[in-house]
């Protein structure tokens, strides 16, 4: 409701965000980025409510420390909080700067030593960072490398980035995309920047930064940043033409619907889900390969299916016979 948007703006918007990908993440997820979506969505709207006047500057900081708290990526955002200070600094006389900086910093900083506090307690200290990060067996350089199958430049990341595109909110890219004329005449405006370096910034750092969490792709983790996309799309849509009738500007939350539903009915039937994941996986690189079909193998062992579940396990050992814990959980499966 802070937003000066009329009603048209705020439901084509609410549709580009429900109807997408990360709208999975409220459908029994068991991860905790769904928490981080919500602290994302937050700070991006809550940067825009400042940007207009319509709100105060403690709040996009906030929230985007309650996204730290969830998530280090929300790191990835920094940039964006960074602009709203700039924007801060330039707006008021130097006696108000002081008290804005303050609220922009202060979240930040409280949750940085709340997060370092309870991660010392629990015995997460510089020990442990050192074996996990960097003495590690999986260990990895900070950012992809340019070479190599997996390489910057491969095939295979080219089709991991445009699958994340498709997976997070494939109409919005083509309302942008639509209003190129727009954003060429008013890219200065300050929303159009704060958004522009949200979007950018999540998008380099999924482009350049090496993901470690179980050696996969984590899609998942940057989807949870995905609001700004649609918030751009949106106003850019409406901005390009304002005048736009009621069906024209309807027409990409029904778009966004029509993506979005085959999606979530493939996921809410569990063979189809189970089998479209198999056949996917089937096209990783070795470890990644068996590292899905542990997974499809443990859910099949929770579920009491032993025989199913040993298939699966069997499959991630030929996908990856270098590595000891498949071979392991084939052979305690098999005496089970």
């Amino acid at each position: 409701r802070r937003l000066r948007w009329d009603l048209r703006r705020r439901l084509v918007f609410l549709g580009l965000f429900f109807f997408s990908g990360p709208a999975l993440f409220f459908f029994g997820y068991v991860e905790s980025y769904s928490w981080l979506l919500v602290a994302m969505t937050g700070f991006v709207l809550g940067g825009q409510a400042y940007l207009e006047e319509r709100g105060p500057l403690w709040a996009p900081s906030f929230f985007w420390s309650l996204g730290l708290f969830f998530h280090l990526t929300a790191i990835f955002s920094l940039p964006a909080l960074a602009y709203l200070g700039w924007t801060a600094w330039s707006r008021q006389d130097p006696e108000s700067r002081a008290k804005k900086l303050t609220s922009l910093f202060l979240p930040p900083m409280l949750a940085i030593a709340l997060s370092l506090s309870l991660h010392l307690a629990l015995g997460f200290d510089h020990s442990w960072f050192q074996n996990e990060y960097l003495s590690g067996t999986h260990t990895r350089g900070l950012l992809v490398s340019a070479t190599g199958p997996e390489g910057l430049f491969s095939t295979y990341q080219g089709k991991m980035q445009l699958n994340l595109l498709l997976l997070v909110s494939p109409v919005s890219l083509v309302m942008l995309l639509l209003s190129a004329r727009f954003l060429k005449t008013r890219w200065r405006q300050p929303l159009v920047i704060f958004l522009g370096v949200q979007i950018l910034s999540v998008a380099l750092a999924s482009l350049l930064v090496q993901r470690k969490l179980g050696d996969a792709q984590d899609w998942d983790l940057l989807a949870a940043h995905f609001v700004g996309l649609p918030l751009l799309a949106t106003h850019c849509w409406f901005g390009q033409d304002a005048s736009r009738n009621r069906r024209s500007s309807a027409w990409p939350a029904v778009f966004a619907l029509l993506v979005f539903l085959p999606w979530l009915a493939l996921n809410a039937q569990e063979n189809g889900s189970r089998e479209r994941f198999s056949s996917v996986a089937g096209g990783f690189p070795p470890f990644k390969q068996g590292y899905a079909f542990e997974n499809l193998g443990r859910h099949h062992q929770k579920s009491g299916q032993l025989e199913a579940a040993l298939a699966m396990y069997e499959q991630g050992a030929a996908a990856c016979p270098s590595h000891a814990r498949f071979q392991k959980l084939v052979g305690t499966t098999s005496l089970e």
